[in-house]
């Protein structure tokens, strides 16, 4: 199993706008590319609203082929690029991290 974990720095006030496109265009077009949200969360444990609070989305893939698939699929799906167009100006960044569990490192084949 791998897991991705998308950071994405929420301009204040934008949170909820942020969470809607997510959960309208981003999640249905992962899930698609075989992709599954096991979980999001938002730190601080509050959204603040004179900084950015951080919108944190846990992806799992199944293996390495699977992995794939779904980077060169998010390169052309429309509905990708039309999330990360809309919710651009809502954010001051974002971060992604590729991990597997310790013990499978080289075993995700």
């Amino acid at each position: 199993m791998i897991h991705v974990l998308d950071e994405l720095r929420v301009v204040p006030g934008s949170l909820s706008h942020v969470r809607d496109l997510v959960r309208e265009i981003y999640e249905p077009a992962l899930t698609e590319l075989g992709m599954a949200l096991e979980h999001s969360w938002i730190t601080p444990a509050v959204e603040l609203f004179d900084e950015p609070t951080d919108l944190v989305l846990l992806w799992t893939v199944a293996n390495t082929p699977a992995f794939w698939h779904a980077r060169r699929g998010t390169m052309t799906d429309p509905r990708v690029a039309e999330f990360w167009d809309a919710a651009a100006p809502m954010l001051a960044g974002r971060n992604r991290r590729i991990m597997v569990d310790a013990a499978q490192a080289g075993d995700v084949q």
